[in-house]
């Protein structure tokens, strides 16, 4: 009874398996998409689901829009994508525009090509849909059996319904007719109509005033024109949704002090400690035992009463810190993670471009130095050759002259930038200022080609050398 949400979606679900739904009239969401076998909803009583605000039954085989829909005030999605609708009913046309957020036909083999172009162009034509449907949508009496009994046929069956059906077209004319006569002059039917409009019935303490204030509103709707009757029956259904939601309102109020209740009983279940057993010496094991079977009891007489234990506002909040708190901590590790893994593939690029280089060089049987062009430190022959290890397994000396003007840069602020760079790169490096020529100083750095090859991006960095 108090089911809310449904969703059933690509399943096998018929006509008849889905017609126990009928009594479930708390529903605020129904998604039943993917059923190929139901061909028909109106088995699910929609003009008794006030409280439904979304409908879905894509791809299923569906082949009318159930009337009812107009009834459901609080309706706001309806998709009905890819089934087998021809028409839509004038019906749809009573739900409120301002409510109505998406209406989607698409794959329906829609008879109204207007309708089909609104619904091609876009999906937000909400209003003017509706207003097209509510003028000129099928009404409930349309779709009679074909042939000799069509308006129209041969036959005198044929004709009678010709007639039927023309008199049925003067009718409506004529109630068209006093819907005008009843906006221009206003007669006491609208007047009453306005009044309950202006004036919506309040509900009273009891179920009985209720009950005897809508069977009046419904009498006096039996005098009143088709277009003034829908608007009371529209209002009407939005006054029970009103009181729908005042009652779960009371409700929630009324299990929120219960469940206070259960906590204090709770509580005092497990301060028997200390109103009766505060004495106890902790050798006598009868009267611990006493204490524990009376603990037990308490407890079991709360979990009884019902219900499971409901957090108090502190202890919520204490949960979410916490939540959140481990929640920021997992983002943490993972872009930490991110960090480290990125940083390692980096050293592995770096690497085989450098093994890559290696190879070059080798097969062009090209000695390589150092030199200092166009703002950068390059690896090219013509500079000062490398200084091999003074014994087996010590590393080579590679030197370079550069302007020293950049020097400064290549240190760092205190010598902050020279040390990341040997930290780094675990080479040794080392700037003679004023050697190897006017206005120019000397880089010396100490180490395995790996690390050599290290030194040179980073300082080309350091320098805003551009290409490395």
């Amino acid at each position: 009874k108090n089911l809310e949400n449904l969703r059933l979606a690509n399943n096998a679900l018929s006509n008849e398996s889905i017609g126990v739904l009928a009594g479930c009239n708390t529903l605020v969401t129904l998604v039943i998409d993917g059923n190929p076998g139901i061909t028909s909803v109106d088995g699910l009583q929609f003009e008794r689901k006030e409280r439904l605000v979304t409908l879905s039954a894509k791809r299923c085989s569906i082949t009318t829009v159930p009337t009812a829909l107009g009834k459901c005030a609080l309706l706001a999605e309806v998709f009905f994508t890819d089934n087998a609708i021809k028409n839509l009913p004038k019906e749809l046309g009573e739900l409120k525009e301002k409510k109505v957020r998406a209406l989607e036909f698409e794959g329906n083999p829609l008879a109204d090509n207007k309708i089909k172009k609104m619904i091609g162009k876009s999906a937000n034509l909400v209003k003017e849909l509706l207003v097209y449907v509510r003028k000129n949508g099928v009404s409930e009496s349309a779709g009679d059996a074909g042939g000799k009994n069509k308006p129209g046929g041969k036959g005198k069956k044929g004709k009678k319904q010709a007639l039927s059906v023309s008199d049925a077209s003067e009718e409506e004319v004529e109630e068209e007719a006093e819907a005008e006569a009843v906006e221009v002059k206003e007669p006491e039917e609208a007047q009453a109509v306005k009044t309950v409009e202006e004036k919506p019935v309040e509900p009273a303490a009891g179920d009985d005033s209720d009950s005897e204030d809508e069977d009046e509103l419904r009498e006096r709707m039996r005098k009143m024109s088709k277009k003034e009757r829908a608007k009371a029956e529209r209002k009407l259904v939005e006054q029970k949704a009103v009181r729908a939601a005042k009652k779960a309102a009371e409700k929630r109020v009324q299990n929120d002090a219960t469940a206070d209740v259960r906590r204090a009983r709770l509580t005092s279940a497990e301060d028997l400690d200390d109103e009766q057993y505060g004495d106890i010496d902790s050798d006598d094991e009868e009267a611990l035992l006493e204490r524990k079977q009376a603990l037990r009891k308490a407890k079991d007489a709360v979990a009884a009463s019902g219900g499971a234990y409901t957090l108090t506002p502190e202890q919520r909040s204490a949960a979410e810190k916490v939540e959140s708190e481990r929640v920021q901590k997992a983002l943490a590790e993972k872009a930490e993670a991110e960090a480290e893994e990125n940083a390692k593939r980096a050293a592995r690029d770096a690497e085989e471009l450098f093994a890559k280089m290696k190879l070059a060089e080798a097969a062009d049987g090209v000695v390589m130095s150092w030199l200092y062009e166009k703002g950068q430190i390059q690896r090219k022959p013509g500079g000062i050759p490398f200084k091999p290890g003074k014994s087996k397994g010590d590393h080579p000396t590679i030197l370079c002259v550069i302007p020293a003007m950049i020097v400064g840069r290549i240190i760092g602020k205190a010598g902050a930038t020279i040390r990341e760079i040997e930290t780094r790169s675990k080479a040794k490096v080392s700037i003679q200022e004023g050697k190897g020529g006017a206005g120019m100083s000397t880089l010396t750095v100490v180490g395995d080609d790996r690390a050599a090859e290290s030194v040179r991006m980073m300082v080309n960095n350091a320098v805003g050398g551009g290409k490395r």
